[in-house]
Formats: structure tokens, sequence, C-alpha cells
């Protein structure tokens, strides 16, 4: 399993009992883009894009991020409420 692929099974294992929302596929995705974010270490679309699985070109992911992040259902910033624990997931429980 890639690197990606296991954060995500641990990111949303973990953070799907603590967010509520309309459709699991913004959970999907906003969980997708926060993998994108850590394997990349970079905020920039471009970078985290490299890190979405899938057979479209990077450029296409990029405009698929862009086009969630302003979709008006999903609250971005609600879901950063739980960014807190992140850090202890990503790491395998460890500080």
């Amino acid at each position: 399993m890639s690197s990606s692929k296991e954060l995500y099974t641990r990111l949303i294992n973990t953070l799907s009992p603590l967010v509520s929302v309309a459709h699991i596929a913004h959970l999907t995705n906003w969980v997708w883009i926060v993998v994108g974010i850590l394997q990349a270490n970079s905020m920039a679309l471009s970078r985290i894009a490299t890190h979405i699985p899938g057979d479209a070109k990077a450029e296409s992911r990029v405009t698929t991020i862009r086009r969630w992040l302003k979709n008006f259902r999903v609250d971005v910033w609600d879901a950063t409420r739980i960014a807190p624990s992140w850090n202890k997931h990503c790491r395998g429980g460890r500080p």
C-alpha cells in the first residue's frame, strides 16, 4: 500500500466519527487534500495534486481541488476544527 493510501486510511478512520458531513464524498475529498498537504509538505495545489491518486493528469486534479474548495456546500473552515488531532494520528500516535 502506498504511503498516501496508508495515511488516507488512518485519517479517514480517525476523522469519520469526529466530522459531520452531508455527503461522505465531502469528507473523502477533504481527507485526500489533507493527505496531499502532509505528503507534499506544501499548500501549493500543484504539489498536493501529485499525492492524490487517480488517472487524471495533475493539472486536472488541481482543477478538481480548486472546484471542491469553492463549493459553497463544503465548510472547509469547520473541518479544520479537528486539525490539532492530525499531527498525532499522522505520526502513528507518536509525539
